[in-house]
């Protein structure tokens, strides 16, 4: 949003941006189409827990359309 609405320079952020939308696609997505590694919310953290490729919950979809989205508008 930010790079969208020219409060951050594209030169500078789009390298991160692009290193990140590569992690999502090709680590957190599963080859069954569960996307992984989603830390669990505040009450259920628990110190020292694992976080791997079958940690998923329903809110890591949206964490990963969103920016998606935001990239297909860039």
């Amino acid at each position: 949003m930010g790079m969208n609405k020219g409060y951050l320079d594209k030169t500078v952020y789009w390298p991160t941006v692009q290193k990140a939308w590569n992690y999502l696609t090709q680590t957190a997505m599963q080859p069954d189409g569960k996307i992984g590694y989603v830390q669990p919310i505040g009450e259920r953290a628990i110190p020292g827990q694992v976080v791997n490729k079958d940690s998923t919950a329903g809110f890591g979809v949206g964490a990963f359309y969103w920016p998606q989205q935001k990239c297909i508008n860039f």
